[in-house]
């Protein structure tokens, strides 16, 4: 899916955590951002998990907010990903 239209379609406050910069969160970005470095496929990664909400039409992410920030540090377009539906 394109990380641009996951972005935009996010819930606020993961929004803000994708911006910010935070210690705990900083290192394990750096650390995707050196294995991209390193020549590693973004596709290989981990899908990162999010919810979409039944009615608000937006993600929230369950596990994967470093490796959004790293690959939206380095431009990547596409990313893999799973999706379930709920409420939270």
């Amino acid at each position: 899916m394109k990380l641009n239209y996951i972005i935009s379609h996010l819930y606020q406050n993961d929004r803000i955590k994708i911006e910010e910069k935070g210690g705990w969160q900083e290192k394990k970005t750096i650390a995707v951002i050196r294995q991209l470095e390193a020549g590693k496929n973004p596709l290989k990664f981990e899908p990162i998990r999010l919810v979409l909400h039944n009615f608000r039409e937006e993600f929230r992410v369950d596990d994967g907010i470093s490796r959004l920030r790293a690959f939206r540090r380095e431009k990547i377009k596409i990313i893999k990903i799973e999706v379930r539906v709920g409420e939270w």
